[in-house]
């Protein structure tokens, strides 16, 4: 397992067997996909990619298997919400797709 340090620049860090797991759903979803004709047009949506995303994480993964490290901390930008997580959750993810802040 890769050590996760705090302080390295911006970037992705991903720890243990997650990216094996997502390579495995990945092939499985394609050899299903080319060997069932019904599925010949099937197209991974964005909102089905985040649906499989969800779905996939809320297993047993420890904290940590996945961090996404940013240039600059957004935390206070959204400090306005307060106790609402759910709309700072919401209003970070749809932020967080733009890549120059990663």
């Amino acid at each position: 397992m890769r050590e996760y340090y705090v302080d390295t620049p911006a970037s992705i860090c991903i720890l243990g067997g997650f990216v094996a797991e997502l390579i495995i759903c990945f092939s499985t979803l394609y050899d299903i996909i080319r060997s069932v004709p019904a599925l010949a047009e099937f197209k991974f949506t964005v909102d089905g990619f985040e649906k499989f995303f969800n779905e996939i994480t809320a297993g047993d993964f420890a904290e940590g298997n996945l961090v996404l490290k940013l240039k600059r901390d957004i935390k206070s930008e959204y400090a306005h919400y307060g106790e609402d997580h759910a709309a700072a959750a919401e209003d970070a993810a749809e932020r967080l797709k733009d890549p120059s802040i990663h």
